[in-house]
């Protein structure tokens, strides 16, 4: 048995007290020391009161602060940036492609697991950060990133690059750092009249400490759109879903504060998010179910009965007035009730957009629309990205569930159910075994990811099955 002082120490992070409890005896089991944190706020807590980590596995759904927020403010504080992170999640296949370049995260496993696919995830974890420690060491030595002449190209060159997104991403901001102090040494020498070997040095510590992977992020951005010049380009930044991910791309736009349109499309829907200084004033979309339409929303939040949206839509004839604009003119709703639904419609367009795993997404600086400067709605991309992820890990349960195509029906031997919702109660009432899922959502007043959510319910309570 190794002394308490040698082992490794394992911080977990879960808003369940009974998985803490099981994960932190596997651990303990096999050599390890633990601790323990309810979320991602007392987990940073800790860390920064001086409890010790060598590593982290954190929960991704949890309340108060969830995995990515807490990876996020992890990287972004110098003295916890490099502390190894495993996510837990009920989708860890996905996160490792999906999530892991957005939270530095070394791996991820699914929920739930078994002791020795535990413990196997978090030797594996430790085994590639410290290959990866190693690695970075060896390919940052000044002998091997110096160059000589003014004129030297700055690139990776040889740089070996570790597996791990976190590390990769360390060394590229050292390898970074280290070519702009190169760069602007000498200039600084000359004004300090300090030797320029004593003067890069300084300069390459300072740099180092200033420069976050989301400052660096916003930098590269920034010379993205220099290479289409400055005058105005109908794409100025765009990208591949698969390699740059929404998020990624909306964090950045947020950073730097830039207005304009972000289309997101796929071969079937596009969504368009038009900025206004890096916050969400509105969300248009095509190809999209009818359950995203504005008047649904009106109905769920109660601003419109259902038989009046249906009564406006039967006698409205070819009028080209968007909808909330003409309820408001005959008096059925006010405007703070469209800027209610209108903030739900966003909202939810964006929860969609962030399920996207392929497609291509494109930045147009300086473009609006009239309804987006009539709306104003600012809201905050990251927050909405924070939800968007919950529901994506919930997605992953549902999905593997039922198809929209999929017909429903009760099944006659359940026993009546007690213990649910008034609008669960409305998805049940609309199951009849002829119905599909898809229809099912058309006619409800309530957004497509909670219809969902309470047919995965059913489904998995034995109330509903597929005939």
């Amino acid at each position: 048995m190794f002394p308490a002082s040698m082992r490794e120490h394992i911080l977990v992070v879960d808003d369940s007290p009974t998985i803490r409890r099981v994960v932190c005896s596997i651990l303990e089991d096999a050599e390890f020391e633990c601790s323990q944190a309810a979320d991602g706020e007392q987990a940073l807590a800790k860390l920064r009161n001086g409890t010790r980590a060598d590593l982290v596995l954190v929960d991704f759904v949890m309340p108060v602060m969830n995995g990515f927020q807490f990876c996020r403010e992890l990287r972004e504080d110098e003295s916890l940036a490099e502390l190894p992170v495993v996510l837990m999640s009920a989708m860890g296949e996905k996160m490792r492609g999906q999530f892991a370049d957005n939270t530095g995260a070394v791996d991820a496993i699914t929920k739930p697991f078994d002791p020795l696919a535990l413990v196997a995830v978090i030797e594996g974890a430790f085994a590639k950060y410290k290959r990866a420690r190693e690695s970075s060491h060896d390919e940052l030595a000044p002998d091997e990133t110096t160059g000589t002449g003014d004129d030297e190209t700055l690139s990776l060159g040889d740089l070996v690059l570790s597996d791990d997104p976190g590390l990769r991403r360390s060394q590229i901001t050292h390898a970074y750092c280290h070519a702009l102090s190169k760069m602007i040494a000498p200039a600084i020498a000359e004004l300090s009249g300090a030797p320029s070997s004593d003067t890069g040095e300084e300069a390459r510590k300072i740099i180092e400490a200033s420069l976050t992977t989301q400052k660096l992020g916003a930098l590269a951005g920034l010379v993205g759109m220099l290479e289409h010049g400055s005058e105005a380009n109908p794409a100025a930044l765009s990208g591949e879903l698969a390699f740059i991910s929404l998020a990624e791309a909306l964090q950045m736009l947020n950073l730097q504060r830039q207005s304009g349109v972000l289309e997101i499309l796929t071969p079937e829907v596009m969504v368009s998010l038009y900025l206004q200084q890096g916050r969400i004033d509105l969300a248009l979309g095509r190809g999209l179910p009818v359950s995203y339409r504005l008047g649904r929303y009106l109905v769920q939040e109660g601003a419109l009965s259902r038989e009046d949206l249906d009564q406006y839509l039967t006698n409205k004839g070819k009028s080209k007035r968007l909808i909330g604009d003409a309820l408001v003119l005959q008096g059925y709703i006010t405007p703070d009730q469209v800027q209610t639904a209108l903030r739900l419609q966003t909202s939810e367009f964006l929860y969609e957009a962030v399920r996207f795993k392929t497609g291509k997404f494109r930045f147009m600086g300086g473009g609006s629309c009239p309804e987006a400067a009539m709306a104003e709605l600012a809201l905050d991309p990251t927050s909405l990205i924070m939800e968007g992820f919950r529901r994506v890990d919930e997605w992953h349960m549902i999905e593997d569930s039922f198809d929209f195509d999929d017909v429903l029906a009760r099944d006659p031997a359940a026993a009546e159910p007690t213990a649910i919702t008034g609008a669960e109660l409305t998805v049940l009432e609309l199951i009849d075994g002829e119905r599909t899922v898809r229809k099912i959502i058309d006619l409800l007043d309530m957004n497509t990811f909670d219809a969902c959510k309470a047919l995965y319910q059913f489904i998995n309570s034995r109330l509903v099955r597929k005939p």
